[in-house]
């Protein structure tokens, strides 16, 4: 069945990327939870005795015990603490900045990322793969390579700062139009051959027939997914990138907040290229471990 064969409803959205906006209306979804209520009571109000009168509870804490804990503290020679343990404390620092600096790891929490990447999965990020980087801070020391279309990369959001993961669909000077959620880059459309048909579950209990395609747009191609009956954000451009400046696309093109609602992606923003799965857990069901995920390469 051709892509362009499955109808899809809905307002055409605006033709432009918003730099500012609301993401999709299913990623990120959470089971609405109601607050949880403390007694009015606090350590200090009164509560009635079984004499009739008042004690107050603040009279009622270990008292004891917290002096004993104060005195254990005061005791505590921090110097000969130190010694004793700098060979743990050292290890802690060295994995502190391997993680900040060259190597790092990355829950997935949504499905934004679906096909390729489901909820529970563990991603393994190099933080080397573009630049060195002052570890725990986006300063550059030295540029290493450059992010390619169709890379998977994790970055913090300009729109809220939040930890982000998506792919790289256009770079730096491209020009790119998206329409009827096709892309076209410097003047080549990306073609779209349809894989299958699926179900995914979205926001509460309900589930949309989905699409899954090879979208491919040159020197890469990649499995992507569409959602029936929703067209948000199909429609944008033809815009050109700025130097340094990415478009960042969820493979769940209609679930997923990315640069058609958080605006592009500055080079300092980007944290490292994810390279495969690490590890992986059905999250959203029986909290199973995915064994045929360990070691899954995503390239």
């Amino acid at each position: 069945m051709p892509a362009h064969d499955w109808q899809w409803h809905g307002s055409r959205s605006e033709e432009s990327i918003s730099p500012r906006g609301h993401g999709p209306p299913y990623e990120n979804q959470a089971t609405e939870r109601k607050p949880l209520t403390w007694p009015r009571q606090s350590l200090t109000s009164p509560r009635p005795s079984p004499h009739g009168d008042y004690t107050a509870t603040a009279f009622m804490l270990p008292w004891p015990a917290l002096f004993q804990l104060a005195a254990t503290w005061q005791g505590l020679d921090m110097k000969k603490w130190l010694h004793e343990n700098r060979g743990f404390l050292l290890l802690l620092l060295c994995l502190g900045l391997f993680r900040g600096a060259v190597a790092d790891w990355n829950p997935i929490p949504s499905g934004s990322m679906h096909p390729n990447l489901l909820e529970g999965d563990v991603v393994l990020v190099n933080r080397l793969a573009y630049d060195v980087k002052v570890p725990l801070s986006n300063i550059s020391i030295a540029r290493l390579g450059d992010p390619q279309r169709g890379d998977i990369v994790t970055f913090w959001s300009p729109a809220d700062g939040k930890r982000l993961i998506k792919r790289v669909a256009a770079l730096p000077g491209d020009t790119v139009t998206m329409h009827n959620k096709m892309l076209t880059i410097n003047g080549r459309a990306a073609t779209y051959t349809p894989l299958g048909e699926g179900q995914e579950s979205v926001g509460h209990s309900i589930s949309l027939r989905t699409l899954r395609l090879e979208e491919n747009t040159g020197p890469e191609e990649h499995e992507i997914q569409w959602l029936q009956h929703s067209s948000l954000a199909s429609n944008f451009g033809p815009l050109t990138l700025p130097k340094d400046q990415y478009l960042m696309l969820g493979d769940n093109r209609d679930n997923s907040a990315d640069s058609r609602y958080i605006g592009l992606v500055p080079r300092r923003l980007l944290i490292g290229k994810a390279e495969g799965v690490l590890a992986s857990a059905n999250i959203t069901g029986n909290w199973m471990p995915r064994f045929d995920r360990f070691g899954k390469s995503l390239y």
